[in-house]
């Protein structure tokens, strides 16, 4: 299963080239032109990942943030805010928000595929510190779509054995 990643932008054309960069490195991928509707989007579909613009017409990214965090349903899904401004002050506002990251733009696929894929990772061992934190035992990594075919040999697998992922290997941009 790959993770599902959610692009809030009011620029279409940027909304495309993040769509067919971030299909391409194997995420499936939702999109949404406004505040409102991409709050709709997370509701519906809660997915791994927010991509979101600080500067979107009806709510900004900052607020989303904001809201994102206050819902129990969703305050644990990374965001990346995605802007023009660059420099230490939006940054600052960005993280202060509740945004796992801050991505400025223009920024390259491999930018854009090293943030999200970082932001899952830390996701990931957040999911696998509690589990083992509650007295579960996972074998993989929830989203990492390299796991699906490995999952019953890794089951077996002893915890510190070679045999098991320690580490989220996402597809890179091509």
């Amino acid at each position: 299963m790959s993770a599902k990643i959610l692009v809030i932008d009011d620029e279409t054309d940027f909304i495309d080239l993040i769509r067919y960069h971030l299909q391409k490195a194997g995420f499936e991928v939702l999109t949404a032109e406004t505040g409102t509707h991409g709050l709709a989007l997370v509701r519906r579909h809660t997915p791994d990942l927010v991509l979101l613009d600080l500067g979107l017409p009806d709510l900004d990214g900052l607020s989303m943030c904001e809201i994102l965090r206050r819902d129990s349903a969703t305050a644990r899904i990374p965001i990346v805010l995605v802007t023009a401004m660059s420099g230490e002050i939006p940054r600052a506002h960005a993280l202060g928000s509740g945004a796992d990251h801050f991505l400025p733009k223009p920024f390259t696929r491999e930018t854009l595929c090293d943030c999200v894929q970082k932001a899952l990772r830390v996701r990931d061992a957040e999911l696998v510190s509690e589990s083992i934190h509650d007295g579960h035992c996972l074998t993989h990594f929830p989203s990492d779509p390299s796991n699906a075919n490995e999952e019953s040999r890794q089951k077996t697998a002893p915890p510190h054995s070679p045999k098991r992922n320690r580490t989220s290997t996402w597809p890179r941009c091509r």
